[in-house]
């Protein structure tokens, strides 16, 4: 089964800000996918 959360999602879960997830993928250390319609950052595993 495969999950996807939301930024907020994944700051709550890891303890940390959107954004220090924002600079980690600006530097290539995590990836997301995009919604089309709503431009939201979903990551997945």
């Amino acid at each position: 089964m495969k999950y996807k959360w939301t930024i907020g999602e994944m700051a709550k879960l890891f303890d940390v800000s959107t954004d220090t997830l924002r600079y980690y993928e600006k530097s290539g250390l995590l990836s997301s996918e995009r919604h089309s319609d709503n431009g939201y950052r979903y990551y997945g595993g």
